[in-house]
């Protein structure tokens, strides 16, 4: 027994070249048939005869050159004509569709009869003749009883795939008398294995063993397909030519695909040589139109098969291959009943989930339960920044491995789904984490790239036994030399490396059904948010235009304030103002006092008519954004209140500060009405003290605090004190309009920020702006305090 240690079972790369050579052999045109019968090769419609098989004379006692050019007419009865005029006329010899047609006595041997054959193909007639054994096995009646009983057998539901094949090719070894009987899968790569076997006692088994693709090479499946019975009575033959070897209508060699007594490539019949077998029979199983594997006999000496167990055969073959199908089918159905119970309640949990990655990840089963892995990945790509949010279940690569790996993805991937059980062997890299993911099934979710679905498995380290070294003489070859059968069959086991266990054709189907449903949800999900969008987009713009009405409303207000209400107001001011300074002496008591009444009045008007239009400015001004140092804001609005200061006796003291990106003279009015309210709503017998300072946040944005030691507030009234003529204050007690808090909040909005308050009653309050800066922080400006001189 021979050891052997590869990273996986392909040939040497130097032998490439010979085994693409080996699958181009012409073995469906080699210009000539086996002995046991002999061939004709006609034209229509008159069967005239353009080619002949060498032995013609040792079975119609006439030599090839006789024969050439006649009609095949002329050496058949009467009604043998008849017959072959018929099948011609009914279609009934339809392209590769092979057809008994009668039972043929040789001339001048009555002892010796042929079963006369015939199939249309590329446009000619070919007719096989072939000896009709004198001892021709079980009669017509004990095969259909046979048969039938096979049928039986096969048509019960087994347990596993040893107890569907056993009956069968026990059964067939009993019919047709074969020395072995074997099952021959076909695996992925066009690799086979031996899954079922009976034999004689004294003959080594074959059960388990695995055989290279250049066994059964390309063109050779395509024939099992074509043809799915080849028998091969004596492979101690001699191969008998052709005559004439090119057909002269076509002037290419015979197709002989369909035929019976084609002869066997030479490399076959070394290779079965160099097994020790003497004569085969094989019988293809086809599933879905492809072929699933081989049923092949092998006798280890010559033994002919006669043409009704054959027929047999075929028809067996044809129900197993049924049967076989439909135990698969059953198999799909109850894992699609599965994968549809599950899908079901996959798309119940992620419609309720907020987020793909919710679904997936918290899903019972989640998304690394769907398919038997140890590890998964969901991969989404971010629009902002291109980079991608990774999120891991079990044992994967890393990070950084996940993301290489799907860059070589996004350019390697030309499917929605792909797989490998060999990663490391079209992505090198990937041996490095060959023990966490030597296996990828990936699903692709989006047009836009990045957004993937990954299941890894890991190197499965395993020994494959193979009949003999498939590589044993190879790697002595040179160009131009011939690829030759192993001459040893004997047990020869591989060490295979880098390898997962494969991924099953459920696994594909079921991963692309999660990719469709993920697919669908996502688009239905998406069509959701539209559909919300546009009716946000509907309803900002009604309120866009109502506010674009309040604005022009509030504008208009303006200007009749300013124009309209201004004149008499200021009449009305100037007459009282006369009244008092030249008539007080004549007026009473009582209208003295209504005058100073009218006064306060007209006061109290000017003060809301010269708010309402500093509000109407802060709300319809255009913004003029520029780098500001917020001290040199808040000085200038300290100037504008020096007067008032004074009068007060205020302290204000600045703290830091920094450069943000503002309106200059809207902060201005903002720092002017904060600064008025501090140092007007302050406690009896207490001077007003007033503490402004400024100091970036983490996240780009910058908080303003302005603390006082006034009256305070009670902060469940937080929501009120900025709504425009909102007071929690009587009107005796403090002046104002109940409009400067307003103006406050609407100035911050503008600049995309946020203002709220501290406050208790007696207490003082604490009044908190947030907002954006400007992307270059210019830095802290130095502490420093400004304080008026007492009046």
């Amino acid at each position: 027994m021979l050891q052997s240690s590869s990273s996986h079972p392909s040939m040497d790369q130097g032998v490439d070249a010979l085994l693409k050579a080996c699958d181009r052999e012409p073995i469906h045109t080699p210009g000539s048939i086996q002995p046991h019968g002999m061939l004709l090769v006609c034209t229509e419609p008159h069967w005239t005869i353009v080619q002949v098989s060498a032995n013609a004379d040792r079975y119609l006692g006439i030599a090839p050159d006789q024969i050439l050019n006649r009609s095949l007419l002329e050496f058949l009865s009467e009604a043998q004509s008849l017959i072959c005029q018929n099948a011609l006329d009914s279609n009934i010899l339809q392209a590769g569709n092979v057809v008994f047609l009668f039972q043929y006595e040789c001339p001048g041997d009555a002892a010796k009869v042929l079963n006369v054959f015939a199939h249309r193909h590329k446009g000619f007639l070919i007719v096989e003749l072939e000896t009709v054994p004198l001892k021709a096995g079980l009669g017509h009646e004990a095969l259909m009883f046979q048969l039938k009983n096979m049928l039986s057998r096969s048509s019960q539901e087994p347990q596993d795939t040893q107890q569907f094949w056993d009956p069968i090719i026990h059964d067939i070894k009993r019919i047709t008398g074969f020395d072995r009987v074997m099952v021959y899968e076909f695996e992925p790569g066009g690799h086979g294995s031996i899954i079922a076997e009976v034999k004689e006692a004294h003959l080594e088994t074959y059960l388990g063993l695995h055989y290279p693709a250049t066994d059964i090479p390309r063109q050779a499946r395509e024939l099992y397909l074509l043809n799915t019975l080849r028998v091969i009575p004596d492979i101690h033959y001699e191969p008998v030519p052709i005559i004439p070897l090119i057909n002269p209508v076509s002037g290419d060699l015979l197709d002989l695909s369909f035929s019976d007594l084609r002869s066997v490539s030479p490399v076959h019949v070394k290779y079965l040589q160099n097994m020790g077998v003497s004569g085969t029979l094989t019988i293809s199983i086809v599933i879905n139109n492809a072929l699933w594997g081989l049923i092949a006999c092998h006798h280890y000496s010559p033994i002919y098969v006669p043409y009704e167990v054959r027929t047999t055969l075929i028809v067996l073959a044809r129900f197993i291959s049924q049967e076989y199908s439909l135990r698969l089918q059953r198999r799909e159905y109850q894992y699609q009943l599965e994968l549809q119970t599950m899908k079901s309640h996959f798309i119940e949990f992620m419609a309720r989930s907020e987020t793909l990655v919710e679904a997936l990840i918290n899903f019972n089963p989640n998304i690394g339960d769907f398919i038997q892995t140890t590890g998964a990945v969901i991969c989404e790509a971010t629009r902002d920044d291109g980079e991608m949010n990774i999120h891991t279940i079990g044992s994967t690569p890393t990070h950084e491995e996940i993301k290489a790996l799907i860059g070589w993805l996004q350019f390697n991937m030309t499917d929605s789904l792909y797989s490998t059980d060999e990663l490391a062997k079209v992505y090198p890299p990937a041996e490095a984490y060959r023990r966490v993911a030597s296996g990828l099934l990936a699903i692709s979710l989006l047009p836009e790239p990045g957004n993937y679905v990954l299941w890894f498995r890991p190197e499965k380290i395993h020994t494959v036994s193979w009949a003999g070294d498939p590589t044993e003489g190879k790697d002595t070859l040179k160009p131009g030399d011939v690829l030759t059968p192993r001459s040893s069959f004997a047990l020869w086991k591989e060490s295979v490396k880098l390898k997962a266990e494969p991924w099953t054709s459920y696994e594909l189907l079921a991963a692309r059904e999660i990719r469709d449903i993920i697919v669908r949800l996502l688009l239905l999900k998406t069509e959701e948010l539209r559909e919300r969008n546009r009716e946000l987009e509907t309803l900002v713009e009604a309120k866009t235009q109502a506010l674009i009405q309040s604005n022009q409303d509030l504008e208009q207000f303006a200007i009749i304030a300013s124009h309209d209400l201004q004149a008499p107001l200021r009449k009305v001011s100037q007459f009282s103002h006369f009244l008092m300074t030249n008539a007080h002496q004549q007026l009473s008591a009582e209208n003295q006092d209504y005058l100073e009444r009218i006064q306060k009045s007209v006061y109290k008007m000017q003060l809301l008519i010269d708010d309402l239009l500093q509000l109407s400015k802060v709300t319809r001004k255009t913004l003029q954004f520029s780098p500001n140092n917020l001290r040199d804001v808040i000085m200038s609005a300290i100037r504008d209140l020096e007067p008032y200061i004074k009068s007060c006796k205020a302290t204000v003291h600045i703290g830091d500060t920094l450069v943000i990106d503002c309106d200059p003279m809207q902060l201005h009015q903002l720092f002017l009405n904060l600064i008025e309210n501090a140092v007007k709503f302050h406690k009896p017998d207490t001077l007003p003290m007033v503490s402004i300072s400024a100091k970036a946040l983490d996240n780009n944005w910058c908080e303003i605090l302005v603390t006082d030691n006034g009256i305070g507030f009670d902060e469940i009234y937080l929501d009120r004190i900025f709504k425009v003529f909102e007071r929690l204050h009587g009107v005796s007690s403090f002046e104002g309009t109940g409009i400067g808090l307003n103006i406050v909040k609407r100035v911050v909005e503008r600049h995309f920020g946020t203002v709220t308050a501290h406050s208790k009653p007696g207490e003082g309050s604490t009044f908190i702006v947030q907002l954006p800066i400007s992307q270059k922080q210019m830095g802290i400006v130095a502490q420093k305090t400004f304080a008026l001189p007492d009046v």
